[in-house]
């Protein structure tokens, strides 16, 4: 029983030590662990994503319509991270741990992942694929649905002084409030150019209260901080896959 015991602490001595000096690795793999986890959830094969239904009122032409939405989603699969990208996520975004940065370098968009019917005006979507590949498509492709419509439409933008105008005024009343702000108007802009002046109008007259944006690209460009939130998403799948009673507390097991 005593050489027992004495093997069994030697063992856990040993164990504690190998901990010890992996500890740091381990930190580097966290949110590679995290996205192996996702992957793990998805290892039946492919699974449907997303399912969505948009009713876009004023599209007349369906096949217009339905063929501009499938250019651009094809030109999604042109888009590599540049080096000068890497490095900014690298340097500035340090919840993004080395191996998921090293994940995005090698990651492409890929199309066929996307299926478009159209009737009427109602346009739905279903993403189909991996779990941890298909995340990535959601947010670009509501900023292509709603640029598309306003284009579509035949929607004139607003002048661009009058879009810094009205920022301006915004930006300088929350700054003089102390109420911190930030940008989230990726999904849901007009155009990339008019979500760049608002993000360059706020960032110049509410230097302190604006906090930065959830838009890599244009924190990188306008030399501000890129925020987010934790999605609801992970509890929701995690609520479906393992049931929703402990839903919560394995979701943050799982994250943390």
């Amino acid at each position: 029983i005593d050489k027992a015991a004495q093997t069994k602490e030697k063992i856990e001595s040993n164990i504690a030590n190998q901990q010890k000096q992996i500890e740091s690795v381990g930190k580097l793999l966290d949110v590679a662990m995290k996205a192996q986890e996702i992957i793990s959830e998805n290892t039946e094969g492919h699974k449907r994503y997303l399912t969505s239904e948009k009713a876009l009122s004023g599209l007349e032409e369906r096949n217009k319509t339905y063929q501009e939405l499938q250019k651009e989603i094809a030109a999604m699969g042109e888009l590599t991270l540049q080096k000068s990208e890497a490095e900014f996520l690298r340097d500035t975004c340090y919840f993004l741990k080395l191996p998921y940065v090293d994940f995005l370098n090698g990651y492409r968009y890929n199309p066929d992942e996307i299926i478009i019917h159209q009737v009427d005006d109602t346009i739905k979507l279903s993403i189909e694929g991996f779990w941890y590949r298909t995340i990535l498509w959601e947010v670009p492709l509501m900023a292509l649905i709603s640029e598309l419509y306003f284009k579509l439409t035949g929607q004139s933008p607003i002048p661009e002084l009058e879009i810094k105008d009205r920022t301006l005024n915004k930006a300088k009343k929350l700054e003089q409030m102390g109420a911190a702000f930030m940008d989230f108007g990726t999904r849901r802009r007009f155009s990339a150019k008019n979500q760049e002046t608002v993000i360059a109008t706020c960032k110049k007259y509410a230097p302190n209260m604006f906090i930065g944006t959830s838009n890599p690209a244009f924190a990188m460009k306008n030399k501000c901080k890129v925020l987010g939130t934790q999605a609801h998403e992970w509890y929701m799948a995690i609520a479906a896959l393992h049931g929703f009673k402990s839903a919560n507390a394995l979701a943050m097991e799982k994250w943390v």
